[in-house]
């Protein structure tokens, strides 16, 4: 377990295994929140004080984990039913072990991780998923809407509505900031942003929120 130290003010700011820190997409160099927030990175360009680099935004707004357990209290879901985790990614941590638990994603490396946290993992294009309507009790759409453009997304919410059975949960950031490809990854990048009314308008209510960073909304259907 490496420690880590914020580049700038030089206090402990976490470790590997527990990432509370901004960082440098280039020279990996760390930054404390305080930090960030007097030099501008959170959402801004600027130069980083390290290596030069334009940082465009902060790689680690919130550990993928701490965003699933946030979800995963939103969900209740009984022992018999299935969840669909579309656009799964490569976090390591899936709840409910007694549900029948189906990753999503059409990035490959991510699915060689996810597979030990699921029942099933399929590779696919979110925007031609290869499942039958009505086909899960409930599907999670975890910061994934944002890496579509805007008529690719609209189709992807017509697409999880057809999927779920009783409801559908998704976290999408509050505004836009650029983000460029991750773990090699080009599909990583962000293409769109979706606002709180409009998803409003299409049936899903605010359940919760992370600071001024994301929202997670939950759409209940019709049994």
């Amino acid at each position: 377990m490496t420690r880590s130290f914020c580049a700038v003010c030089e206090r402990e700011i976490g470790t590997i295994s527990k990432p509370t820190k901004f960082q440098c997409p280039r020279c990996q160099s760390s930054y404390c929140k305080d930090c960030c927030s007097k030099v501008g990175i959170l959402f801004k360009k600027l130069l980083c004080p390290q290596c030069g680099i334009e940082v465009i935004e902060c790689l680690t707004l919130i550990p993928m984990e701490e965003l699933y357990e946030k979800v995963s209290r939103c969900i209740n879901p009984r022992e018999d039913e299935s969840i669909l985790d579309a656009g799964c990614g490569k976090v390591d941590y899936m709840p409910f072990p007694k549900c029948y638990r189906v990753g999503l994603d059409i990035w490959l490396p991510y699915l060689r991780e996810k597979r030990k946290y699921l029942d099933e993992v399929i590779q696919c294009d979110l925007r031609h998923m290869p499942l039958k309507k009505k086909s899960f009790d409930i599907v999670v759409c975890v910061e994934t809407l944002e890496h579509l453009p805007k008529e690719d997304g609209a189709r992807l919410l017509e697409t999880l509505q057809s999927l779920a059975r009783r409801e559908i949960i998704l976290s999408t950031p509050k505004r836009f900031f650029m983000q460029p490809p991750l773990n090699g990854n080009p599909y990583q990048v962000h293409l769109s942003t979706w606002g709180k009314k409009e998803l409003e308008k299409r049936g899903y209510n605010q359940i919760e929120t992370h600071e001024d960073l994301l929202i997670i909304f939950k759409k209940q259907l019709k049994s």
